[in-house]
């Protein structure tokens, strides 16, 4: 198989409607430079208490299945907003970063509220302010540093600890993903912010 620009990494956790949501927004990319592995989770790791610290262990196992240069991972309960995100992002990536920084929407916290905000766009991530959707890693990098994905917050701890290595970032001051419920994992039905689309 021939490499891809971009893998896109979608966990899954019994939200059909949602998930048919996100595949459908990723399928609009005008680049087709990617691929979209779903990584099935039965059992909801994300969201029992006790099970988080099998959130790194959950996206491993999965690895062998992942072959683009960059990794992006958007849930299933999260969407594209941008059609020209993988084209844009093969521009950003000619100088070969290991981390590009982009924002995500979430307007469920209020109208339009977009992160990370200025509180750390272009210095550092910060804990709640920022999520998966706000970050591409290189490959290399992700694999060397999946085991970090552990525990409740496990995004930041992620991103965080590659942070502290000092890598070649770029800030890439873009919206490319809506966010639908801050990372709550719970099925669809289950409350009344997760009915339908």
């Amino acid at each position: 198989m021939d490499e891809p620009f971009l893998s896109i990494v979608t966990r899954c956790f019994k939200r059909p409607k949602m998930l048919f949501r996100c595949i459908e927004s990723v399928s609009k990319q005008t680049d087709n430079d990617y691929e979209h592995v779903l990584c099935v989770d039965n059992i909801g790791i994300a969201t029992i208490p006790g099970e988080w610290q099998k959130q790194g262990d959950h996206l491993f196992r999965h690895a062998r299945r992942i072959h683009g240069k960059y990794i992006y991972m958007l849930d299933d309960d999260d969407f594209l907003i941008d059609n020209d995100f993988v084209k844009g992002l093969k521009e950003v990536c000619q100088d070969d970063p290991d981390v590009i920084f982009v924002k995500m929407s979430r307007p469920f916290y209020g109208v339009g509220q977009i992160l990370p905000n200025e509180r750390c766009w272009g210095i550092q991530p910060v804990q709640d302010l920022i999520g998966t959707p706000c970050f591409v890693v290189k490959r290399e990098t992700w694999m060397n540093f999946i085991p970090n994905f552990r525990g409740d917050g496990a995004d930041f701890q992620f991103i965080e600890s590659i942070f502290r290595t000092n890598p070649k970032v770029y800030w890439w001051d873009r919206v490319v993903t809506q966010v639908g419920q801050a990372g709550q994992k719970r099925p669809e039905g289950s409350d009344g912010r997760n009915k339908g689309v």
